[in-house]
């Protein structure tokens, strides 16, 4: 599809099934956050433009409980 209706297409196309959400649960479920004392994400960047990092965040925030979540975000401290 993107090969065919370019970028944009194929973000309107996978916004409903990859909608921040319905990621956040499926997430939830698999990192079962009451059975640890912390979690860890890394490859967030990787899924840049389908899923904005802060999106996510958001919408974990509540179903994440007491247990921290931490996110390893790909880029270079440039002192800002």
């Amino acid at each position: 599809m993107q090969k065919e209706k370019g970028d944009e297409a194929l973000l309107k196309a996978l916004s409903a099934p990859l909608h921040e959400t319905k990621v956040a649960q499926v997430f939830v479920e698999a990192a079962q956050p009451d059975q640890h004392d912390l979690v860890l994400v890394s490859g967030v960047g990787s899924v840049w433009p389908l899923l904005r990092a802060h999106s996510l965040l958001n919408n974990l925030h509540h179903l994440m409980g007491k247990t921290p979540l931490v996110v390893f975000y790909p880029g270079r401290y440039d002192g800002q």
